[in-house]
């Protein structure tokens, strides 16, 4: 699931739904734990689902959405720029991706702005070149490469708002047999500042200490706050 981020699942909804490849890169921007790659992954099964037309969401269940969950995906890859972030290795890159396939396939690069500016560089190249069925989707705490960004479509990914969390946190407790006062996974709320990640570390806390208060388990866990 995804909490808010209404305009970019509404972008991303469009995308997935055109027949071919609508765009060779998409960027995400937002602060941490706020849902990027979470929208890349349902995104990646969103291009391929069988039944994503007709419901307007992924199922989950068909071979597309199954394939692109797993482990060995040849549909969806996922790098962690600060390890694939140098030149040879983005090289590299291209010549696994330039394998073609007859899937619409997304690659994420997340933390892009971690990769040097040679990486970033060889990365634009592959952009500009295309590859057959591919979409390039970049997520990012910060500003990546000028001339990558102007070959994207551009996402912003903002925190969540107070209420929209503490109502997430509400539910995420129920579902997980967490007993939780509105007051207190509103305090989650305000703790986390709007990010989900944040918040359901804070949640998790929170279940382990019980009936103590908040502020108790702030104290306790405060190397982690």
């Amino acid at each position: 699931d995804v909490v808010g981020q209404e305009t970019a699942i509404s972008v991303l909804k469009r995308l997935a739904l055109c027949d071919e490849i609508p765009c060779r890169s998409i960027f995400l921007k937002g602060g941490w734990g706020c849902g990027k790659t979470t929208l890349a992954r349902i995104f990646a099964r969103a291009l391929n689902c069988e039944h994503f037309k007709e419901k307007g969401d992924v199922c989950n269940e068909c071979e597309g959405c199954k394939e692109s969950s797993a482990k060995y995906s040849l549909t969806y890859r996922e790098y962690d720029s600060s390890v694939v972030g140098n030149v040879e290795s983005v090289k590299n890159l291209s010549e696994e991706l330039s394998r073609p396939t007859d899937k619409k396939r997304l690659i994420v690069f997340d933390e892009t702005h971690n990769a040097s500016k040679s990486a970033q560089n060889a990365l634009l190249k592959m952009v500009e070149d295309g590859v057959p069925n591919t979409i390039f989707m970049f997520a990012s705490t910060d500003d990546i490469l000028d001339t990558l960004k102007s070959r994207s479509i551009c996402l912003e990914i903002t925190p969540i708002p107070l209420t929209l969390l503490t109502e997430h946190i509400i539910k995420v407790a129920e579902g997980e047999g967490i007993a939780i006062t509105p007051q207190d996974a509103q305090q989650i709320a305000v703790k986390s500042k709007g990010h989900v990640r944040d918040a359901m570390s804070l949640l998790t806390q929170y279940a382990l200490v019980g009936s103590e208060s908040l502020s108790t388990a702030y104290r306790t866990f405060g190397n982690f706050i």
